[in-house]
């Protein structure tokens, strides 16, 4: 059960971070367009859905049964939720202004040359009361959605850290790390593993390194391991991270001897 508990917690980190990505892209263009691509929200939506239900799965627990304390995860389990429902409000509006406001237009152009029947007035009037809450309500809904997603990075990184010994997410966070960087910015794998290694970049790329390693991903494993030589390390296990990555190579220069990088990787520790 708890191998089955971390694959659905692996598969809600990647979708989270995917939502998080997709949102940011639009809300870029928002910021430059003032309007948003209503094409790009519906597909958000879906996502959402789909993490919100992954998020139950892992996540739900009963809060009364913990004598009414309201755990990260739960807290992160109530976020998803509440973003799904304000990202269908933000569709609300962002159809809104793109299929009623044009119609609007048009109504009210011929209503003021007098060529409008009385179901076209309501309607016209029904559009206008819709436009104007569109207007007003789609900036507030747009900052709203960003902050609730921020706060629900701040738990999933604390998530994060609670599983950092899952070797099936170190593995899915190191073979994203494009994903991460559009979260993150540059480096955004790095930065990630500091978090869940208490600073030490070194340290995550060592695991993951030694989890492809155990896996028989010798490719993965030696990328890894050059790349823990050249990352920062903010804690003081910097010396015994370095023979361990000795031992490792040593071992896959027997596995493949004719193989340059782990000569170099061998060469760098002395």
């Amino acid at each position: 059960m708890e191998k089955e508990r971390l694959g659905k917690i692996c598969e809600l980190v990647i979708g989270f971070y995917r939502v998080k990505e997709k949102f940011g892209k639009e809300f870029k263009y928002y910021r430059k367009q003032g309007k948003f691509n209503f094409k790009a929200i519906d597909e958000m939506e879906v996502d959402l859905y789909n993490l919100k239900n992954k998020t139950h799965a892992a996540f739900r627990n009963d809060v009364e049964s913990s004598g009414g304390i309201l755990e990260r995860e739960d807290l992160f389990d109530l976020i998803i939720g509440s973003i799904f429902h304000e990202a269908l409000h933000l569709k609300e509006y962002v159809y809104a202004l793109q299929s009623y406001e044009a119609r609007y237009m048009s109504f009210a152009d011929k209503k003021k040359n007098g060529r409008i029947d009385s179901i076209q007035d309501d309607f016209l009037k029904y559009s206008r009361e819709i436009v104007k809450e569109a207007k007003e309500n789609l900036p507030r809904k747009t900052t709203e959605l960003k902050s609730l997603l921020e706060d629900a990075l701040s738990l999933m990184e604390g998530t994060l850290k609670k599983y950092r010994t899952s070797r099936r997410l170190m593995r899915i966070l190191y073979l994203e790390r494009e994903l991460l960087n559009s979260i993150y910015g540059e480096n955004g794998l790095e930065y990630v593993y500091e978090i869940m290694y208490k600073g030490s970049a070194m340290e995550g790329y060592f695991r993951v390194g030694a989890s492809f390693l155990k896996g028989g991903f010798h490719d993965f494993a030696i990328r890894a391991f050059g790349e823990a030589l050249s990352a920062d390390s903010k804690n003081d296990r910097e010396n015994e991270l370095l023979q361990e990555i000795k031992k490792k190579c040593q071992f896959l220069q027997k596995k493949k001897p004719e193989d340059a990088r782990v000569q170099k990787i061998l060469a760098r520790i002395g």
